[in-house]
């Protein structure tokens, strides 16, 4: 396979590594349930098969989500505007970001530790920078620009309206189902419309 159409699955790749860590995950971890526990608490200090998780479900996704922004960078037109060109930098940022929660793992047994800020602070970085980057990506976008911006405001709402209708775990899913998508698409969000 040549490495430009290599380059085009990064994000899809990205996609599918977490997934199926999660899912793999989850069914090793003794009583874990997608309903009642955060995905932090498979790559948790102490958990068993936790350095794994964290290099397999986040480390690794994060870098090829890293690599799919730069990726979607290059093919930015001469022309494009600033809100695309930014939105990419927030996605490099997200992708850097949501790497960073594989390297400060949660600390279940002291939830307000050192370790466990940095962790919730990388995810927040992460929501942020991803919501806001999809959606500046998506304002050039020919194809997918409505999917683009619904995963932009989904991810908003998911992370800071919807723990208070349904459980927090469950919420924390949205936010990584919108990703998910975002990052599965990414490789055929082209051509960009250029501007005047």
């Amino acid at each position: 396979m040549p490495f430009r159409s290599l380059q085009r699955l990064y994000g899809p790749l990205a996609a599918a590594l977490f997934s199926v860590t999660v899912l793999v995950m989850a069914v090793l971890l003794p009583g874990f349930s997608h309903a009642r526990h955060p995905l932090a608490l498979l790559g948790a200090s102490g958990v068993a098969h936790a350095s794994l998780f964290n290099v397999l479900g986040f480390i690794v996704p994060g870098a090829l989500a890293t690599l799919a922004a730069v990726q979607l960078r290059h093919v930015l037109p001469a022309s494009a505007g600033l809100m695309p060109r930014v939105g990419v930098q927030m996605l490099v940022l997200a992708g850097l970001a949501f790497a960073l929660m594989g390297l400060a793992p949660l600390d279940p047994e002291d939830l307000d530790g050192r370790a466990s800020q940095l962790h919730a602070a990388a995810w927040m970085i992460w929501v942020l920078a991803f919501a806001g980057g999809a959606g500046l990506f998506g304002t050039e976008l020919r194809g997918g620009r409505v999917l683009a911006w619904g995963c932009s405001v989904f991810a908003v709402l998911a992370a800071f309206a919807l723990p208070d209708i349904v459980p927090q775990p469950v919420a924390q899913r949205g936010v990584f189902g919108c990703w998910v998508v975002w990052l599965a698409l990414s490789a055929g969000w082209r051509p960009l419309r250029t501007t005047a």
